[in-house]
């Protein structure tokens, strides 16, 4: 893990720890995407894409991997036209609305700068995957 919380505070530091080991529990596999990734909360197994992405992002100082199966699935899933579910839940995925608070192009952008695998950035500017798995 490359965060770390410091504090003379023990409950401080007890929070800090608890929360880390509570925000792991929310890694998953979901519907038939073969890698895990960060969920929306324990009781909310699915992704969004309009948080995921960037949930990932922000998790990618714990874990560059759950960052981008945060971003893959979308991929994995997306049809042949470019077009983005918008949830993937545990059984099943959504295209009946899209709210696009950050956009997925932005968030994989500053992925790639962070890890710099080209494959991915090439993935995620590509419009239409035709059937790519992520």
């Amino acid at each position: 893990m490359s965060i770390f919380f410091e504090s003379d505070n023990d409950a401080l530091q007890t929070a800090f720890a608890s929360a880390i080991s509570d925000l792991s529990k929310n890694i998953q596999s979901i519907y038939t995407y073969p890698h895990p990734v960060l969920i929306e909360g324990a009781e909310y197994r699915g992704v969004w894409l309009e948080c995921a992405p960037l949930e990932g992002l922000i998790y990618s100082a714990i874990d560059p991997q759950i960052a981008l199966n945060n971003h893959k699935i979308f991929f994995h899933y997306q049809r042949e036209d470019g077009y983005l579910p918008c949830w993937v839940w545990s059984e099943d995925t959504g295209t009946g609305q899209i709210q696009m608070v950050v956009p997925i192009a932005a968030t994989a952008l500053e992925l790639y700068e962070q890890i710099g695998d080209v494959a991915f950035l090439e993935q995620a500017t590509t419009p239409a995957r035709n059937g790519m798995t992520g």
